[in-house]
């Protein structure tokens, strides 16, 4: 499906250092400064928080507060029988903005020694409503 090929290549991205991923036929999504957000993470498990040892609560806390917007969640595993990578697609729409229709977040995430999960890669992208741009996720704003 699109939204593997779509975690594929931020996994490849990841793997070669980059933090956008492009995939034929899709849009390019921006990339997301985390790390900051990693210090959080290793301060956050440092003190057993528990949200550190979810990928998808991980991923929430990257994206923030989605009160009042129709949330998405897709969780992808590296594999079954070691699942230490994973990758979190988060999709907001009806968000409270007059351009900006939804906004979609593809994050990969690395199982630690200590169990808690830190980003590896993360891009965004947004749809914006008619007449305000484009009506695919795309890293090109809205007007």
């Amino acid at each position: 499906t699109l939204f593997v090929a779509v975690l594929a290549a931020m996994t490849v991205a990841a793997a070669a250092g980059k933090t956008t991923a492009t995939v034929v036929g899709d849009p390019e999504y921006e990339s997301v400064d985390f790390a900051a957000f990693n210090k959080t993470v290793v301060e956050a498990a440092g003190k057993s928080e528990a949200w550190t040892m979810d990928p998808v609560l991980v991923a929430l806390k990257l994206t923030g507060p989605s009160e009042g917007m129709t949330q998405n969640i897709e969780r992808v595993y590296g594999s079954a029988e070691s699942p230490d990578a994973a990758e979190v697609m988060i999709t907001n729409e009806k968000l409270p903005d007059d351009s900006v229709m939804g906004q979609r977040f593809v994050i990969v995430l690395g199982k630690n020694d200590d169990g808690s999960w830190t980003v590896k890669s993360a891009g965004k992208a947004v749809k914006c409503y008619e007449s305000r741009g484009h009506q695919d996720y795309s890293k090109e704003p809205c007007m």
